[in-house]
C-alpha cells in the first residue's frame, strides 16, 4: 500500500494549524471517499502518514468543465456534513496574522476592514463542515477522472460561501458563472455572499504567505513571496 508522509512545518502552531482538529475532520469524512485517508498521526513531532492518492493537482489553466463540475459535487457532499468542533473564522485568522506580522498602517486598516466584512458574513452564515483552503493545488485529479481534496489543515465548521469564494478565485470563475449551478445549495444569495468573500480570501492568504515567508528560506520563500504578491495584485485590482 503506497503511502505519503507529511512532515509538518515547525511554525504550524504559529500559523494556527491544529492537527487534532484536522484528524477529527478526516475521521468525520473518511466514509465519503472525497478526502485523504489518514493512517497515522504523531502529534508530538507533527508527522502524518496518508494513503497515497494516485493522480496530480489540478491546473487552473487547463482544467475542463466536467472536472470543475466534479469539484463542485465534492464541495456539495462536504458541506452537507454537520458542523462539529471549533469553527474556522477568516476574520479571527486575519487579526491573528496581523498581530504576528505587523504591516504599514494604511495596509492594516484595509485588512481590518476585510476582517470586519468577514465577521459580519460569518454571523449571518449557516455553518457546515468546510475545507477552508480549497485552492487548485489541493485538488487531486485521479486516473479514473474522479477528484479528491487533500490538505485539510484548516478544515472545520465555517461558512460554505467562503469555500466557494476560494474555489472561484482558484479557478478564475466569476460567481455569476452558470457552472456554479452544479453546487447543490447554489442560489443568488450564495452567489452574493461568495463574491463578498473574494477580498477576504485574498487578504487572509496574503497575510498567511507573508508570515510564512518570514520563517522560510531559498526556493520555498520565493514561492511564498510570489503567492503573496499575486494576492496583493488581485486586491489592488479591485480598488
Amino acid at each position: 500500500m503506497p503511502t505519503i508522509t507529511r512532515q509538518g512545518r515547525h511554525i504550524a502552531k504559529v500559523l494556527g494549524i491544529d492537527r487534532s482538529r484536522e484528524a477529527s475532520v478526516l475521521n468525520q469524512i473518511k466514509h465519503l471517499g472525497i478526502g485523504p485517508d489518514l493512517l497515522h498521526l504523531d502529534a508530538a513531532c507533527d508527522r502524518s502518514i496518508f494513503r497515497a492518492i494516485p493522480g496530480s493537482p489540478l491546473d487552473p489553466s487547463s482544467i475542463d468543465q466536467s472536472t470543475l463540475a466534479r469539484t463542485l459535487r465534492v464541495l456539495s457532499v462536504l458541506h452537507r456534513q454537520p458542523a462539529i468542533g471549533t469553527p474556522f473564522s477568516a476574520a479571527r485568522m486575519i487579526r491573528r496574522y496581523l498581530g504576528l506580522n505587523p504591516v504599514p498602517q494604511a495596509f492594516e486598516e484595509s485588512c481590518l476592514h476585510h476582517a470586519r466584512v468577514s465577521g459580519q458574513l460569518e454571523k449571518e452564515g449557516q455553518l457546515c463542515l468546510c475545507h477552508n483552503d480549497c485552492v487548485a493545488k489541493n485538488w487531486i485529479l485521479q486516473p479514473n477522472g474522479e477528484v479528491r481534496l487533500i490538505d485539510f489543515e484548516f478544515a472545520g465548521p465555517s461558512d460554505p460561501a467562503f469555500d466557494l469564494a476560494t474555489w472561484c478565485l482558484s479557478f478564475n470563475i466569476d460567481s455569476a458563472d452558470p457552472i456554479l449551478a452544479g453546487y447543490e445549495q447554489w442560489d443568488q444569495s450564495m452567489a452574493s455572499r461568495a463574491r463578498a468573500y473574494f477580498p477576504v480570501v485574498d487578504t487572509l492568504w496574503m497575510l498567511f504567505c507573508g508570515l510564512l515567508s518570514l520563517h522560510l528560506s531559498g526556493e520555498e520563500r520565493g514561492v511564498a513571496d510570489a503567492q503573496m504578491q499575486c494576492r496583493i495584485a488581485r486586491l489592488n485590482g479591485r480598488l
